[in-house]
């Protein structure tokens, strides 16, 4: 915002030195050259404005989506890391068809809606991606049980399950491996 009043200031000034300098018989012409030359500067200038405003609608919008998710998993811890700890994992806990499973259900879907919200808003962002992948690793085991319908979602929601779920398997297998 500053740089466009500085811009306009800037603008004043050039324009005020070249209508000084124009003879009173081409003031007219002058004018309207220059004009149409500061109408385009402030065209390009408000485009400008409103693509930077509408990326930052978008990336405030995508923080507000990923805050809500955070809330949801802090109000429930029990099921904001379910596949841990690897050794004893909460997941394995939770009985097929109880309320609990189904309330871990709603959980896991809801992050997943998250993502699927907040990838149109952040574009090709690899912090973001890492961010989401590192929020579905912690849920591989169900995403992996093939109960959570990742079919249901976007390429993309499927590409960064797999990821996670890859990431997951490694560290399990890295755990595993190493004497305690």
């Amino acid at each position: 915002m500053i740089f466009l009043v500085i811009a306009a200031v800037g603008a004043l000034l050039v324009f005020y030195k070249l209508w000084a300098a124009v003879p009173s018989e081409q003031k007219y012409e002058k004018f309207s050259a220059v004009s149409s030359f500061f109408t385009l500067a402030v065209a390009f200038s408000a485009a400008f404005v409103a693509y930077d405003q509408l990326n930052e609608s978008k990336l405030a919008s995508a923080k507000s989506i990923y805050k809500d998710y955070i809330s949801l998993a802090f109000a429930n811890p029990k099921f904001s890391a379910a596949s841990y700890p690897i050794e004893s994992p909460r997941f394995e806990s939770f009985k097929t068809g109880s309320e609990e499973y189904e309330k871990y259900e709603y959980f896991v879907g809801f992050l997943l809606y998250s993502a699927e919200s907040i990838l149109p808003l952040v574009g090709d962002d690899e912090n973001w991606y890492s961010t989401l992948s590192d929020q579905l690793m912690y849920h591989a085991l169900y995403l992996k049980s093939g109960k959570a319908n990742i079919e249901n979602y976007s390429p993309q929601i499927d590409s960064i399950v797999n990821e996670a779920i890859r990431r997951y398997e490694e560290e399990a297998l890295e755990k595993r491996v190493q004497p305690s």
